[in-house]
């Protein structure tokens, strides 16, 4: 009863203002409140512009209610109105920081799809080669590993022969020829087991340094990481293709009518402003409302405002809180969401991603530039990968600068991790 009369005492002070426009947005005010037969007669003549009756009825309706009418504090409606406004001002804040986030979202989605197919190609080419160059180097140390263990079977048949010669030599008598010939052969086989010995030693360090080259390599971190990020991409790639599958093509007015629909839709809903017993309730519709946004499901999105807008609705803070010092709490920690949510959207609105995204006057053409770089960049790596072109390494592997970079797993086999 108090902001209906209220209104009228506005109502009445701006037709003697002749303020045309406040009556206007006054009349709509009051609309959305509970109203009796007498205020809806009052309505009607400020629609039909019938200014002297309705001034009229006006008075004798605010003389007939003003003896009932509650005593306000004044503190409690300053309060009231402050808190009001910083809600509004939250609602403005949610508002612009859901645009950023649905337009860095949606220039994400065009980008994979148009863009998934190429990028794919650069992320599985660079694996490619990094797995290409890192198995030159295995290879190698296998190479050397094998010419190592042959040349160590040969050196165990000859001391396995040279032990047959000192049990055949302990057989003979010492001062006959048998011996003496035996003897001959028992010394040219210490002679060869010597250069064994010394080959088997240059083949062992030839082989370590092979193992050390692998194992202190950087392009097996590099090989890891450029697998990851293609698979990572890849399942992105399908995620983002199955996501757009389900989405509903708009035209640009649907689009439009469907941004419309989801503000309406938040202001009514939205959990930093609704009355805590509420925030729960808020939190669903509002997960039901993002997962129709984005899905662009129009329809959706309309029915979840209509029914905000015809149903009970929620209480909002301002208008539910009648205590003093509730509203103090409310109104300090409505002003730190505000804080937090200037500072997240000047993060946003800052970053080089979104700045791109604005810069951008023709997506298309964006596109395919884009298309064209990443088309020739798949070239020269299939042309890396052929072995046609020399300067192997440098590969655009701009993520890859900076890093630190891990040595490869060591060899499990004990034996070589011993030997070498």
């Amino acid at each position: 009863m108090q902001q209906l009369l209220k209104r009228l005492e506005l109502i009445k002070t701006c037709i003697t203002l002749e303020d045309e426009e406040i009556i206007e947005l006054q009349v709509i005010k009051l609309k959305a409140l509970e109203n009796d037969a007498n205020v809806l007669q009052i309505l009607k003549q400020l629609e039909q512009q019938q200014f002297s009756k309705a001034l009229s009825q006006i008075d004798d309706y605010i003389s007939r209610h003003t003896g009932l009418t509650a005593y306000e504090d004044p503190l409690l409606q300053s309060l009231k109105l402050e808190l009001k406004v910083l809600e509004r001002q939250l609602q403005s804040l949610n508002e612009h920081k859901n645009e950023c986030d649905t337009d860095i979202e949606e220039f994400n989605s065009e980008y994979t799809l148009n863009l998934g197919d190429v990028i794919q190609q650069v992320l599985v080419l660079r694996a490619q080669i990094f797995q290409q160059q890192l198995q030159a180097k295995q290879q190698a140390f296998e190479q050397s590993k094998a010419e190592y263990n042959e040349i160590k079977s040969d050196l165990n048949k000859l001391k396995s022969e040279l032990a047959d010669k000192e049990a055949k030599l302990e057989e003979l008598e010492e001062f006959s020829d048998d011996y003496e010939d035996e003897h001959a052969a028992y010394e040219e086989l210490k002679s060869r087991i010597i250069e064994k010995e010394s080959e088997l030693n240059a083949s062992r360090k030839t082989a370590k340094l092979a193992k050390e080259a692998l194992a202190d390599d950087p392009i097996s971190q590099d090989y890891q990481e450029a697998k990851k990020d293609s698979d990572d991409f890849n399942n992105e790639y399908l995620k983002t293709i199955t996501e757009s599958d389900s989405q509903i093509s708009l035209n640009p007015e649907q689009l439009a009518e469907l941004k419309l629909a989801y503000r309406k839709a938040c202001r009514l809903c939205h959990p930093d402003i609704v009355s805590d017993d509420l925030k729960e309730q808020a939190h669903t519709i509002m997960s039901e409302l993002n997962d129709a946004r984005k899905h662009k499901d129009l329809p959706r999105v309309q029915a979840i405002l209509k029914k905000l807008q015809t149903g009970r609705g929620f209480d909002i803070a301002s208008d539910a809180i009648r205590d003093t010092a509730l509203l103090s709490e409310k109104i300090t920690a409505i002003k730190q969401k505000i804080d937090e949510l200037e500072a997240e959207v000047k993060i946003i609105t800052n970053s080089d991603d979104y700045q791109t995204i604005v810069s951008i006057e023709d997506k298309e053409q964006y596109f395919n530039d884009l298309k064209q770089q990443f088309t020739e960049e798949v070239q020269r790596l299939e042309n890396v990968l052929k072995g046609d072109d020399k300067n192997q390494r440098e590969l655009d592997l701009s993520s890859q600068m900076g890093k630190e970079k891990a040595p490869v797993d060591k060899v499990a086999d004990e034996y070589w991790e011993s030997e070498f």
